[in-house]
């Protein structure tokens, strides 16, 4: 029995866990060499059968270290395809999410506020201020299940009313997405982010705090922006050149709304000022000068696996013309300290593309402020420029035109066209998307008139990650970013003048291209929940 995790138990598990880790989704350590993996703390959990929260340590090669949070429980033979996490005697270990009373109690936690002694700590449920003291009694509790798309977290969906994001990855502190929600909950000027609906938090006898859950209201949709919007390109991919179907049809409508609510989101970001972590500040020339320096080692690191990669024939020209620029891409960087001084720097998404907005039908919700995961979570938290989160958005539109023409196939004397309305497609929209953003935050710090250029280099930058990123993990990939970064050397969507207010005529095709999606490109038919990743 899993009572009070006995060292039978515990060695159990410790055996299992190398293998079993290196099977989920969520595992960020799977191409380190592991040395050890220990369970650091059990905190039992009330119910039917023995389960526990366990924070496990993964030690690599390297000596360095990662926590992630686990939930095991005695499991039934009730349901032969439930996993098995470890086997001790006659008794069988399942992840513990698998329960559904294992979630109900999860939430009962949230909602009442009840905590859980540990070995060397607790875990204390955290409802809203705005909640009923009267506990919520477990009979109550909204039917349950896992959500099953592939993220780097678990996220648990109750009844469609609530979305609950179990975090696999620990860090001490707290975590974006729980400081993020519960300060834009406060903000009655921006609704479009769930609500905040509590929080579970692990407090240890020494050191920091660490958030293992976080409970949102869901929002229904009807999958994401970026499902939207790929099959919006693929749309006009199949039409007729002969039609304007660009210019004319409901998807640039889109981007601009999307231009709008991004905005929005910052304006909202920069009026919290009660707040240490989130009051705004003036980029300084030292902020300035480290933001140019990390740009730097981005571009040294992504041409650097450009010279060193085996690249397929028909991108060894274009591979060997940015190689030859390279000294033009670090110029554009070396404007850093002139162009941003005195901009402000606020607490923004950090990692925005269309994959991290839901789509409802008629309007969008901003979801997923944990950050990129891999970034170290002081990082997450630092105060940067909102044009970053804006580029990543540009990026966006470019990746889903890259997406929509990837499926097509043309004989090459069509082919040349098909690029061309493809690249059409994610200029238009990226154009239509800077054009209500700059709009909505004319007159406003965020935005001034000397941000092109700054905008120009978080495109820059963006681009270069990409390429990076698909060199190392997607080269079939490569063509998207590669092309990307030449059309940003060429002339950036920042640099063009905004459209008059009439709005008469054509917008005018400029670049304006997201981060590398890791998630599938095929359309979903199910709503999407809030709290993915």
């Amino acid at each position: 029995m899993l009572a009070a995790l006995s060292p039978e138990i515990r060695s159990a598990i410790e055996a299992a866990l190398p293998g079993y880790l290196k099977r989920q989704r969520w595992f960020a350590g799977k191409a380190r060499s592991l040395t050890a993996v220990s369970v650091d703390e059990a905190v039992m959990l009330p119910g039917p059968r023995p389960a526990a929260l366990l924070m496990v340590l993964v030690r690599y090669g390297n000596e360095s270290s990662e926590t992630y949070l686990l939930c095991a429980a005695q499991g039934t033979r009730a349901h032969a395809e439930t996993p098995v996490l470890a086997r001790c005697g006659g008794v069988v270990l399942c992840p513990g999410l698998t329960e559904p009373w294992v979630r109900g109690c999860l939430f009962h936690a949230i909602r009442s506020g009840r905590t859980f002694p540990g070995e060397h700590g607790s875990v204390s449920g955290e409802p809203p201020s705005t909640w009923p003291a009267t506990p919520v009694h477990e009979d109550r509790t909204p039917g349950s299940a896992i959500l099953r798309t592939e993220q780097s977290n678990t996220s648990l969906v109750f009844g469609e009313r609530w979305i609950m994001k179990f975090f696999r990855r620990l860090e001490p502190g707290v975590n974006p997405e729980l400081e993020m929600c519960r300060a834009l909950s406060s903000q009655s000027a921006f609704t479009r982010t769930p609500r905040l609906g509590g929080t579970l938090t692990y407090r240890p006898e020494a050191g920091e705090p660490l958030t293992l859950a976080v409970l949102q209201g869901f929002v229904p949709n009807r999958g994401d922006a970026w499902t939207y919007s790929l099959a919006e390109a693929r749309r006009f991919l199949d039409g007729s050149p002969e039609e304007d179907s660009l210019h004319n049809g409901s998807y640039l409508k889109s981007a601009r709304l999307l231009g709008r609510r991004v905005a929005e989101l910052h304006l909202a970001l920069s009026r919290i000022t009660n707040d240490p972590a989130f009051r705004p500040e003036p980029f300084t020339l030292q902020s300035l000068r480290r933001l140019r320096g990390s740009m730097r080692d981005r571009a040294r690191t992504a041409l650097g696996l450009l010279r060193e990669g085996n690249l397929p024939t028909e991108l060894r020209a274009d591979a060997e013309g940015l190689l030859a620029r390279e000294g033009e891409v670090r110029s554009r960087f070396e404007e850093l300290p002139g162009a941003g001084k005195g901009l402000l720097r606020i607490r923004v998404h950090g990692d925005l593309h269309l994959g991290q907005i839901l789509y409802t039908g008629d309007d969008f919700y901003i979801i997923d402020f944990e950050g990129e995961p891999a970034r170290p979570l002081a990082e997450r938290r630092a105060k940067e420029s909102p044009l970053r989160d804006a580029a990543g958005m540009l990026r966006s539109f470019e990746y889903a035109a890259q997406a929509a023409l990837r499926d097509r196939t043309a004989p090459a004397r069509e082919r040349a066209a098909l690029e061309s309305r493809a690249r059409a497609w994610g200029a238009a929209a990226g154009k239509e998307f800077l054009d209500e953003y700059r709009s909505v935050l004319a007159g406003t710090p965020l935005f001034p008139q000397r941000a092109a250029r700054l905008l120009d280099a978080f495109l820059l930058d963006k681009a270069l990650y990409e390429l990076a990123y698909e060199l190392n993990n997607r080269p079939t990939w490569v063509s998207a970013p590669l092309r990307g970064v030449l059309d940003i050397l060429a002339g950036g969507c920042a640099s063009c003048p905004p459209r008059s207010p009439a709005r008469s005529g054509k917008p005018k095709l400029t670049h304006a291209g997201v981060r590398p999606l890791q998630r599938s490109t095929a359309a979903r038919s199910k709503p999407r929940a809030t709290g993915t990743r």
